[in-house]
């Protein structure tokens, strides 16, 4: 459905998948998101604390990043229509030259440092040099707004994917990481839970009825120069990985809701252990097999 043809509560959508849902209107949605489950994570209280705007909103370098990417390359927009504005090169965030500059531009804009701005161009620029990213943009629909009830919890959540191929059945989400080689990014897969993001997506699309057999995959882009690109699907095993590994989650989620209680303390008791690697290394120095 065009968000310009949904004639119901802006807030308060029903199930459905949404084309062209301005950002600011879908960060309203009072749904569960692959984001509020990562602040879930740390801790029911971070997530509350989100949810009530009662946390920083500066926005990191990284992430800034992130969206003049998405905006640039996935969408194909000038930030500029967007509130973003250039800062003159040179200039830093502090001091009565910058204060006086972002009032000539609006204290509401979203200022981006010139430098930042120079790469997350170069890395656009790559990114359309790129014949498999650009084979996987074309056909399909940007920034594509879902809400669901997950059949696992009963919970109403929301995603927002970056790329849906309807005809191919592909939804690709655009990543930035200082390392593209393929055991990085399943290393980056698995530490900032993208199967879970891209296989809540996949399930959004199958429960509004558009059919089985999709496929997700990650585009990457290097956030410093070289700026490489690799574009490489996710498995079919992580993914089904993801759907058991978040049903514990959203279980203790749909708990919180219900009690209206988000403690800020975990009270489980765990022996903390170091990493597995390092019990290896000292094996091998030690001329011991595994």
């Amino acid at each position: 459905m065009n968000w310009s043809d949904y004639t119901g509560d802006p807030m308060l959508p029903p199930p459905d998948v949404y084309l062209g849902v301005p950002f600011d209107v879908y960060m309203r949605w009072p749904y569960l998101s692959k984001s509020g489950i990562s602040d879930f994570l740390i801790s029911p209280a971070q997530h509350l604390a989100r949810m009530l705007g009662q946390l920083d909103k500066a926005t990191p370098i990284h992430y800034l990043i992130g969206s003049l990417t998405d905006l640039m390359w996935v969408e194909q927009q000038d930030p500029a229509d967007h509130g973003y504005h250039v800062m003159p090169e040179g200039m830093s965030r502090r001091g009565k030259r910058y204060d006086l500059w972002l009032a000539s531009v609006g204290d509401d804009a979203t200022a981006v440092p010139h430098d930042i701005m120079a790469k997350a161009q170069a890395m656009v620029a790559a990114l359309n040099a790129n014949a498999k990213a650009c084979s996987l943009r074309e056909g399909s629909q940007p920034q594509v707004s879902v809400v669901w009830d997950c059949p696992q919890s009963g919970l109403r959540r929301k995603g927002r994917p970056d790329l849906v191929d309807f005809e191919r059945k592909i939804v690709s989400d655009l990543k930035t990481a200082r390392d593209v080689r393929p055991r990085e990014l399943s290393r980056a897969v698995s530490d900032y839970l993208y199967h879970w993001q891209l296989q809540g997506y996949i399930e959004a699309l199958q429960t509004l009825q558009y059919g089985d057999d999709w496929r997700a995959w990650i585009v990457a882009v290097r956030n410093e120069p070289v700026h490489s690109v690799a574009c490489h699907p996710i498995a079919i095993a992580a993914l089904e990985l993801a759907r058991a590994e978040q049903l514990p989650v959203l279980m203790r989620y749909r708990e919180c809701a219900l009690a209206g209680t988000w403690p800020a303390d975990d009270d489980s008791e765990e022996i903390l252990d170091v990493p597995t690697w390092r019990y290896r290394v000292l094996g091998q120095a030690a001329g011991i097999d595994d």
